[in-house]
């Protein structure tokens, strides 16, 4: 056997001992390697993982993960293949926007690549065929982007030599014709595909606008159950880009922040209060933070995606509102909660921090109502 052993540096990574993500993510490549490597049994601090093949590891990712509720009464299973000796692909639902978990020559591929393309794009075509079927005449085509966003696609795959967009290695830029091999979707797995989940059922209600009555989930749920949210009439529209969410501390705040609504109007703003400190997401599951109120209200109102990249003026312009405003008190807590809304939106989008989207309304320490003037101050000094 191959053993491999390492002393980690860590004077030069000004650490005093590992902490729990570094070790978090340590374990998470040894399942990794479980996934991906066949045949080999791999060990942690001398306990054997017991998971044997991408088959497994893709549902042992998918059940704990987040992603799906085992009570929700829908059905929705991960349906696997292995294509070939070089390909392996599982398919589900996704009810969070589009989700891709892959592997080139077991190395992760966090941002995907013309590999999770190669397979995506046969998918969407096979999808749009069946649902073309169940929409209305009336109904303007299926666009790609509208099945893509409910699919959560998992991909393991060897490819000849292999280039990337950077040396991190996590979005693969080899052109699909310099694979050295094909991933053909089978009928016989597509038929699967479709027929045990509710993919299908879901695009169709997301065409039509309405909910699925088999997808209960509160994340779903109209933004009428909110009753605190006081929602920018031009929200979600084709002027939501010039729409700014305002986050209070507390309710005291936000009748401050409605006040001002009868200056500027309610068309452009919307408000939205929190109790105190925000949740630290850092050490939070998906569906941790899925289960949290407030973020998942937050998420819901500003129509964010999951592991969409929100860089582009294009992206941007599909969320419900072009900005969030922060409106803390200028205290400890105050910008603690600032920093907190600031993390979380960095965990999961942050292409968000770097364009101009986040906003802080800096609210006045002293109020000052009225002044002598400096000869007056003279006279009494």
């Amino acid at each position: 056997f191959t053993k491999i052993t390492f002393i980690p540096d860590l004077e030069k990574f000004h650490m005093k001992l590992l902490d729990d993500m570094t070790v978090g993510l340590m374990k998470r490549r040894v399942f990794d390697m479980c996934g991906t490597l066949n045949e080999v049994t791999v060990f942690l601090n001398g306990q054997k993982i017991e998971v044997a093949g991408f088959d497994e590891y893709s549902r042992v990712f998918f059940r704990d993960s987040g992603l799906i509720e085992s009570d929700d009464g829908s059905k929705n299973e991960l349906i696997y293949s292995k294509v070939n000796e070089r390909w392996q692909v599982a398919v589900a639902r996704s009810d969070y926007g589009f989700q891709q978990i892959s592997f080139v020559n077991n190395i992760l591929t966090n941002k995907g690549g013309r590999h999770v393309d190669h397979v995506v794009d046969q998918l969407v075509v096979k999808i749009k065929e069946a649902v073309n079927l169940q929409v209305p005449k009336h109904v303007k085509a299926v666009r790609p982007l509208q099945i893509k966003n409910r699919l959560i696609v998992f991909v393991n795959c060897l490819i000849e030599n292999p280039m990337f967009d950077s040396q991190a290695k996590e979005y693969l830029t080899t052109t699909a014709h310099q694979f050295g091999s094909k991933c053909v979707i089978t009928e016989d797995f597509m038929r699967r595909v479709l027929n045990e989940t509710d993919l299908i059922d879901s695009i169709v209600c997301d065409i039509n606008k309405r909910e699925p009555v088999v997808v209960n989930r509160s994340i779903k749920r109209s933004l009428m159950d909110l009753p605190k949210l006081e929602d920018a009439t031009a929200a979600g529209t084709k002027e939501s880009s010039q729409c700014t969410l305002i986050i209070t501390e507390g309710d005291s705040a936000k009748a401050l922040a409605v006040a001002g609504l009868s200056v500027v109007g309610r068309e452009h703003y919307g408000v939205f209060p929190i109790r105190g400190k925000l949740t630290n997401v850092c050490d939070l599951s998906m569906k941790a933070v899925l289960q949290n109120e407030e973020i998942s209200a937050i998420i819901r109102i500003l129509g964010l995606k999951f592991d969409v990249d929100y860089s582009t003026k294009e992206k941007r312009d599909e969320l419900r509102y072009g900005h969030v405003m922060i409106m803390t008190d200028q205290d400890s807590d105050g910008a603690h909660i600032k920093g907190l809304i600031v993390n979380f939106l960095y965990s999961f989008w942050p292409s968000l921090i770097r364009s101009d989207f986040i906003k802080c309304f800096i609210t006045p320490l002293i109020k000052v109502c009225s002044f002598m003037i400096l000869a007056s101050l003279d006279k009494i000094e």
